[in-house]
């Protein structure tokens, strides 16, 4: 019986997925084939969750930590609303490269861009951490929407944190950051140190890998 219960699970489990990408390309129109979803790679919960976000808040401007298939849903997102672009991080040149290819490929480039932005040494509060170069993005004064879904845990279990205090300065009042991973204790960890230092407040979703929306003042 129990085992039964286990398989039903998984069987609920991966139709939500199915259902979350079915979902992408009939309201995307994607004629190309995505990359491979799951695993590293986000979620199809992850990304029907993030198209869902961009079509809420319109956004002038995306920028993403770690390049991959959230970049092109968020510009096929970008495509259908007529407006705006993603900006999008990798550390890895050779990921950039196929990042931008793919792009490229999808007819997608005026939407989207990656940069290889290799991974260096930062000192925040006193306390040193390694992120991305985020020297491309210097002229940049208003995000959006900040999707948060890298650098990779194999680089440092807190590398994500310095995504909100590298790029407060460009964040406003209506911006969202969009957390992958959430279910990761130490992802729990990093949003409630941008809520004690920046004022973050943060809503977790119910997904696969989960996943935490941020954002400033009351939800809603």
């Amino acid at each position: 019986r129990a085992l039964h219960r286990q398989i039903e699970i998984q069987q609920f489990k991966v139709f939500r997925q199915t259902e979350a990408l079915t979902g992408l390309y009939n309201t995307l129109d994607i004629q190309h084939p995505l990359p491979t979803t799951r695993h590293r790679a986000a979620s199809p919960d992850f990304l029907h969750l993030l198209a869902r976000e961009i079509f809420r808040l319109q956004p002038e401007l995306i920028v993403e930590a770690g390049s991959g298939t959230s970049t092109l849903v968020a510009a096929y997102c970008l495509k259908k609303l007529g407006r705006g672009k993603i900006i999008s991080l990798d550390h890895l040149e050779k990921y950039a490269v196929i990042s931008q290819r793919t792009i490229n490929s999808h007819g997608l480039d005026n939407f989207a861009e990656v940069l290889y932005a290799p991974i260096k040494d930062y000192e925040i509060d006193g306390k040193k951490y390694l992120w991305y170069d985020n020297s491309g993005l210097e002229e940049i004064d208003r995000i959006d929407l900040l999707i948060v879904d890298g650098p990779p845990r194999n680089i440092a279990t807190d590398a994500r944190y310095p995504s909100v205090p590298l790029l407060i300065d460009k964040l406003h009042e209506n911006s969202i950051v969009l957390l992958d991973d959430g279910a990761r204790p130490g992802e729990k960890q990093i949003v409630s140190q941008w809520k004690q230092k920046y004022g973050l407040n943060y809503t977790p979703e119910p997904l696969e890998k989960g996943a935490i929306s941020c954002h400033f003042g009351d939800p809603g």
